[in-house]
């Protein structure tokens, strides 16, 4: 047990520090619907996996995600159709077609369960290595390609002009945040995910003084939440990915109050 909690811990940790990372550049491009339909279109994903009768459909899941992202980003590039709109529009077909598939299956499922609400207790030794070289991967390319990834996001058309190939990086960027994503649902599940990105990085801007300070801020906030939200799962037997959301919760009521209210002093 210590083993497979210590595995849990493990992988929780690396995916907070790419999650809070990615975090900001989604507040920044308000891309929070774009993750959050990836999670949810999953779940098409997930009941082909079922119908094949795998005992592990993490491929079948991470192919559709990266459709997904691509179809998205190509629908969004060459029509006038709100973003929004569109993820809407393909999550809620993916999503339907999902359930169909699912609700055709007979029998108790547990595996969808842990994909609603996320449990990094029950990751297999295959997924475990798997998104452990996914986070080191990850953040090599945020590393090495962070600043023109921002300036991607925030002024492509500066960015060709320095000849920045803002395409090729906003493709990539969509890709990448579309595998974080499902690859979190086995922490987070679809109900969840979301908010493992959003929260660290806003609750880090309350806070922050500089974009590198928003980065380590996110990061540490992260990265404690997790520490702690482990702890009272492990203390009052509470969903992993639950306790470690209200950890972080707390800490954003609790910022957002003393940010807010002191503006009235």
């Amino acid at each position: 047990m210590a083993l497979i909690l210590a595995k849990a811990l493990i992988i929780t940790l690396w995916l907070s520090v790419v999650f809070a990372i990615f975090g900001i550049f989604v507040i920044i491009k308000r891309m929070a619907f774009f993750s959050d339909g990836i999670a949810h279109a999953a779940v098409l994903g997930l009941a082909i996996g079922f119908t094949m009768g795998l005992s592990n459909n993490i491929i079948i899941i991470i192919l559709e995600s990266i459709i997904f992202a691509i179809l998205i980003f190509l629908l969004e590039k060459n029509t006038k159709i709100n973003p929004d709109a569109l993820v809407s529009i393909i999550f809620v077909i993916s999503l339907s077609f999902g359930l169909i598939i699912l609700s055709s299956q007979k029998g108790y499922q547990p595996e969808l369960i842990n994909f609603i609400i996320g449990n990094p207790l029950v990751m297999s030794n295959f997924d475990f290595y798997f998104i452990l070289i996914f986070c080191l991967l990850t953040l090599i390319f945020i590393i090495f390609n962070f600043k023109k990834i921002l300036l991607v996001i925030l002024d492509p058309t500066e960015a060709r002009l320095i000849n920045i190939n803002s395409y090729t990086y906003e493709l990539v960027f969509y890709i990448f945040l579309a595998l974080s994503v499902v690859l979190g649902i086995k922490i987070g599940g679809v109900m969840l995910i979301t908010s493992f990105l959003i929260l660290p990085p806003t609750i880090a801007s309350f806070i922050a003084k500089s974009l590198q300070d928003l980065i380590s801020k996110s990061i540490i906030i992260a990265v404690v939440s997790v520490i702690v939200g482990y702890m009272l799962a492990y203390l009052y037997n509470f969903p992993v990915s639950a306790s470690i959301i209200l950890f972080s919760s707390i800490i954003f009521i609790l910022m957002f109050f003393n940010k807010y209210l002191s503006n009235y002093k």
